[in-house]
């Protein structure tokens, strides 16, 4: 998860993005494998 945090804050320029900006990811690639995030879903427990 922290690639995750890494990309949001990156394409942000803010630390304060880090939950709207993942929620623009769809099959993000990650260290662990694709993922994807929406308002409802914020937290996966396995990739797809």
């Amino acid at each position: 998860m922290i690639d995750l945090c890494a990309k949001a804050v990156e394409r942000a320029g803010t630390a304060d993005a880090e939950v709207a900006e993942p929620e623009k990811m769809k099959d993000e690639p990650m260290s662990c494998g694709p993922r994807s995030f929406t308002p409802e879903n914020h937290h996966q427990n396995k990739a797809r």
